[in-house]
């Protein structure tokens, strides 16, 4: 999956709201419109009782003084009326002008006037109704005119003084309506505002909503990107695989597919070497190879590890895909791949298991390819091998081992044997060299059995200090027991040798046992010394500071370059048993030897050839002036009490 970092407004995507704030925005969006529900019901209350107000109060105060002044001015027409024309009118209402005018000022006190102001008002009517009844009396008596018109002046005095108060009550009532119909409208503006408000708020709150699910829905493909996809070649991952598998799985074994997992041979030296952006560029180079040689088929490709791919490929047995499929892929060690314009000659190991032959569940396929892919890379690596059901047995046997020497370590089981190396010349023994033995029950068992095994795992470190410590000890006894003693080889691995505080380590070794360091020579394999040139060097240095001699050992088999030789502080130059061996049959053998003796005179080091076992291989060496010997003609590796005994004889 493609990796993508943290989010951000100018780099990839908004970051996504977390649950907590989602859910601290949905409870600060319901407490707002909690609060804008109560602030429109109050103002919707304020306005509905405003309302109320206006119908139950003012309009029927309205009415009384509207439906007085009616009565009034009616009645001041009819006296004008009857002055003018001497008849008397009968009132509208069938009712007479006492109890009109009565009911109407009642009615005026039901709707709370104020009893002060009803009392002026009804005095004035009393005095209008007393002038109406006086015009009236004098029309019906002697009719003086100028009696009638001061009768119809005071009527008409009281009526309009009646009049201005009815106005002024009128105005007031006016003034209360205008004030109630301005607050209700500020009251209904203040809800449409919060109506706004809240709409706004909504809107808001549902666009950070949609962001977060916006930016939830990238970041779920980001994640779903990153889980199925690997960053670095972009092909499909690990997890990938597993979930296609699911698809081949639910065929029910219907068809046949094959596994393969494949890596890059000594993946972990060129990293070692020359760094991981090296190794990167490395594993993009060898993914589009791979790519190229699959596009062709129905096969897919995933990156399963760091330098581990599997391919699946649906399998058909008569035309041998997956086979084929592999040659191709092996095919990559015919000529070089440049990495920033270095060469590179790769190979690859490649194990195969079939799906449903050889297991039926994804994880029985993939143990049993990796079986394979072992057997594989174990046997030197630019191979291809199947499944067999006895390659699980030899992984089994190796944990087995693993275990049981991760206890014989604690238990005392370990011991050293001793082989001398002697002078070419005169054959007497001028060294030995340590070498470790498991004594397993009654069982002698031999370091080739559980090396390759210890060096795997992290126990070769244990395994290595132990040989170190009590390979020091034991000559400490023989010279305190008064034995002659030679210089001692001890073999160091590769993993030891890299360890940071390693040269402090053989400095401590020797302080607690007390052996001289001049005494004490270090074996180093090509492959140790290949690893980290640089680093190797400065760890040689701190060995030569502490006084211990430095050995190459199995020179020739074609890990080292020879420039190294010239740059590491070496004592002691190992030629390997395998060009001893074939030297007096070989001409090739036999040139490589000349030329590495050639070499190391000119380098000024001493040289020991190991796997002597022959007359014809020992006059060889002393032609070329070979300094030390080791192998069969002379010794075997002895037990302690054997190899004392040789002691003695010097």
């Amino acid at each position: 999956m493609a990796e993508i970092s943290s989010d951000s407004m100018n780099g990839k995507h908004l970051a996504p709201l977390s649950g907590r704030r989602l859910i601290f925005v949905f409870i600060l969006l319901f407490a707002v419109a909690g609060l804008t529900i109560h602030l429109s019901l109050d103002s919707g209350n304020k306005v509905s009782d405003r309302a109320e107000m206006l119908v139950s109060q003012l309009v029927p105060e309205l009415r009384a003084i509207s439906t007085l002044q009616r009565a009034m001015n009616r009645r001041v027409i009819e006296l004008h009326q009857y002055y003018a024309t001497v008849e008397n009118p009968e009132p509208d209402s069938g009712l007479t002008i006492e109890l009109e005018f009565e009911q109407h000022a009642s009615e005026l006190a039901t709707l709370g006037y104020n009893k002060e102001q009803l009392a002026m008002l009804q005095e004035m009517i009393d005095g209008f109704i007393a002038s109406t009844k006086a015009f009236d009396q004098e029309m019906q008596d002697s009719r003086d005119w100028d009696v009638l018109r001061q009768h119809l002046a005071r009527a008409q005095e009281e009526a309009d003084r009646i009049d201005v108060i009815l106005r002024v009550w009128l105005q007031g009532i006016r003034g209360r309506a205008g004030n109630g119909g301005a607050m209700t409208l500020e009251e209904v503006s203040r809800l449409n505002k919060m109506q706004l408000g809240f709409a706004a708020g909504v809107a808001i709150v549902a666009v950070l909503v949609l962001v977060a699910v916006y930016a939830r829905l990238k970041d779920q493909a980001r994640l779903y990107h990153q889980v199925y996809e690997d960053e670095l070649t972009g092909l499909p991952s690990r997890k990938a695989l597993e979930r296609d598998w699911l698809r081949i799985e639910r065929q029910h074994g219907q068809k046949t597919y094959a596994m393969m997992l494949i890596s890059i041979d000594r993946f972990n030296l060129v990293t070692g070497i020359y760094g991981h952006l090296v190794g990167d560029q490395m594993v993009k180079t060898v993914s589009d190879w791979f790519v190229a040689q699959v596009s062709s088929t129905k096969a897919e490709l995933y990156r399963f590890s760091s330098s581990t791919w599997a391919v699946v490929v649906p399998e058909d047995r008569k035309l041998r895909q997956a086979l084929r499929l592999a040659s191709r892929i092996s095919d990559i060690s015919l000529s070089p791949i440049y990495i920033e314009q270095r060469p590179f000659n790769l190979s690859c190991s490649i194990g195969i298991s079939y799906y449903p032959d050889d297991a039926v569940t994804l994880e029985s396929v993939m143990r049993n390819a990796d079986a394979a892919h072992r057997e594989a890379a174990v046997n030197g690596g630019n191979a291809y091998k199947c499944y067999q059901e006895e390659m699980n047995r030899r992984i089994e046997h190796h944990m087995s081992v693993e275990n049981e020497l991760r206890h014989a370590i604690e238990a005392g089981e370990l011991e050293l044997h001793y082989q001398p190396k002697v002078d070419t010349n005169t054959g007497q023994m001028t060294g030995a060299e340590a070498l470790i033995r498991w004594r397993h029950g009654n069982d002698l068992v031999m370091p080739g059995e559980f090396i390759p095994i210890a060096e795997q795992s992290a126990l070769i470190v244990s395994v290595g200090n132990w040989v170190l410590l009590h390979a020091c000890r034991q000559w400490v006894i023989w010279r305190n027991n008064g034995l002659p003693v030679v210089p001692l080889a001890v073999n160091i691995s590769a993993q030891q040798f890299q360890e940071v505080d390693f040269p402090a380590h053989v400095g401590q070794v020797l302080a607690e046992t007390g052996m001289p360091a001049e005494y004490l020579e270090l074996e180093i394999t090509e492959e140790a010394a290949a690893e980290k040139p640089e680093h190797v060097a400065e760890i040689m240095m701190g060995l030569k500071s502490i006084g211990v001699k430095l050995a190459l050992d199995d020179f020739g088999t074609g890990y080292s370059s020879l420039s190294y030789l010239k740059t590491f502080p070496l004592d002691v130059l190992k030629i390997d048993r395998s060009f001893v061996m074939r030297m007096t049959e070989s001409e090739g053998d036999m040139a490589i030897v000349k030329m590495v003796m050639s070499l190391v005179k000119e380098l000024k080091l001493k040289t020991v050839a190991e796997g002597v076992e022959t007359q014809a291989q020992r006059e060889a060496l002393r032609n070329l002036h070979c300094d030390q010997l080791q192998g069969f003609l002379f010794d075997k590796p002895l037990p302690q009490h054997e190899f004392e005994s040789r002691l003695r004889h010097l």
